[in-house]
């Protein structure tokens, strides 16, 4: 980070959240929809796992549901690590672990009641994807439950338009002033410096997931074949979905 600067992190994570808002059409009801879903299947979590947790949004939630979890937050991305930790630090019940989750050590997070996502999977290559969902199944605990807020495309090019043409409309009518996602890299990078911004493109590398998502279809099949069970959609809209599956 640029040691001149005195950074104003609360601004940082405030046009964060109204950055990815710009995004994500109905953004607090998937955070909603998560929390809702653990506290039926797990009232009291003692471990929750959240991969790629960025800025902290879904965790700082978590945190603030279940007083009595610890939760992991995983990212790969040193800058926007630095956000989650200044969110969080009022927090002792999380860890925040930069990590490559197709790499990582996942044998320390055996026994997790949870395992979370939001915007970050359809970042990774389906194979990827697919020994991710592997490795989730393996340190969750019986009964269990992993739960993702991601995209999700559609098997039919006329559906994935439309849905891609409606999504565009509603945030077109809930967007406000925000940056945009690369002005927000642009601005937040020159604010850190140059040594944060060369950090994080050594961490990131190249990234070649599917924007769009894989159609649900294909995760319901994956995540069968892990061994999970009650595989289901529990939230909609258009080209965005809440999917999880709760380990038998």
């Amino acid at each position: 980070m640029n040691p001149t600067r005195k950074i104003d992190w609360q601004n940082w994570i405030e046009r964060y959240d109204k950055m990815q808002e710009r995004y994500l059409v109905n953004r607090s009801e998937r955070f909603d929809t998560i929390a809702g879903l653990i506290k039926a299947v797990c009232p009291n979590p003692r471990l929750i796992i959240d991969l790629g947790c960025g800025a902290g949004s879904l965790t700082v939630r978590l945190l603030e549901e279940f007083a009595s979890a610890k939760v992991y937050a995983v990212d790969l991305d040193p800058a926007i690590l630095l956000l989650a930790e200044q969110r969080l630090k009022h927090f002792n019940r999380v860890q925040i672990v930069q990590a490559d989750i197709t790499k990582m050590d996942w044998d320390k997070y055996i026994g997790a009641d949870a395992v979370v996502s939001s915007t970050a999977l359809h970042w990774l290559k389906a194979e990827d994807l697919e020994a991710v969902y592997q490795q989730i199944h393996k340190i969750l605990r019986n009964g269990g439950i992993f739960l993702n807020a991601d995209h999700a495309g559609s098997c039919s090019s006329l559906i994935q338009r439309y849905w891609e043409s409606n999504r565009e409309q509603m945030l077109r009518e809930q967007t406000q002033s925000a940056d945009d996602w690369d002005g927000f890299w642009r601005q937040f990078l020159s604010e850190l410096g140059d040594d944060a911004r060369i950090e994080r493109q050594k961490a990131l590398g190249q990234w070649q997931g599917t924007e769009e998502g894989m159609p649900l279809q294909w995760h319901f099949k994956k995540l069968r074949q892990c061994g999970f069970e009650y595989i289901d959609c529990f939230w909609r809209c258009d080209c965005d979905t809440v999917y999880g599956a709760i380990k038998k």
